[in-house]
């Protein structure tokens, strides 16, 4: 599948998963899940560790999709990886020491459904995006699949329900706020245009204009 139609999925709700197309990776959370992994602009899902992508003679061939970054390697957090034994096992196109490792050169390009919340409507919806995987560098979030950039720049995923819970903190507080600013400004307008505040503004006219008279009668 193209990365343009992927793209273009709409995610639906479900009760199992059943109710998603095959190439869903199941229903979760009450929303119908995927998850791609890209190669240029042909994109495949996983199965298993491993995801297939034609070669040169047309030929499908195994990949392993998941990376580790030098740091987690090096901490030894990545000994439950999907081993290789030569670069063109990994989609990254890097195996070291038996591990697919993050290459700069070639970062893995994941596509997958994402929550995204819309604090002015108080609702949120699934949508797909693309971008870069787990553990791949990146310096801004919109380079992430997840959208999460990490401050030790690298990729992360987390999920977030807020599906489930609409009205989280961040949530009241915004709403809170909105009030806050919509009763402040309201009573700015009333102050302004007030009948009061007319009268106040036509009676120091007048005294002026008296003023004024008085001293050229002077």
């Amino acid at each position: 599948m193209s990365k343009e139609k992927v793209l273009k999925i709409k995610v639906k709700k479900c009760d199992t998963s059943k109710d998603c197309p095959s190439y869903s990776s199941g229903c979760y959370n009450d929303y119908c899940s995927y998850n791609f992994f890209c190669n240029n602009n042909i994109c495949s899902t996983k199965n298993g560790s491993y995801v297939q992508f034609p070669n040169a003679e047309g030929q499908f061939e195994n990949y392993i999709t998941d990376t580790c970054n030098e740091s987690r390697f090096n901490r030894g957090y990545c000994l439950n990886h999907q081993t290789c034994q030569s670069n063109n096992e990994c989609l990254s196109n890097l195996c070291l020491d038996n591990i697919c490792i993050v290459n700069d050169v070639s970062p893995v390009i994941e596509c997958r459904n994402n929550y995204y919340y819309n604090y002015f409507v108080i609702s949120g919806k699934m949508k797909m995006n693309c971008g870069r995987a787990n553990y791949e560098r990146c310096q801004i979030n919109s380079e992430c699949t997840s959208n999460i950039c990490t401050d030790e720049k690298y990729c992360l995923y987390q999920y977030h329900d807020f599906s489930n819970n609409i009205f989280n903190v961040d949530t009241m507080l915004f709403i809170i706020f909105c009030f806050v600013f919509i009763f402040v400004l309201f009573y700015a307008c009333y102050k302004c245009f007030s009948p009061d505040h007319f009268k106040k503004i036509v009676n120091n006219n007048n005294n002026n204009n008296n003023n004024n008279n008085n001293n050229n009668n002077k």
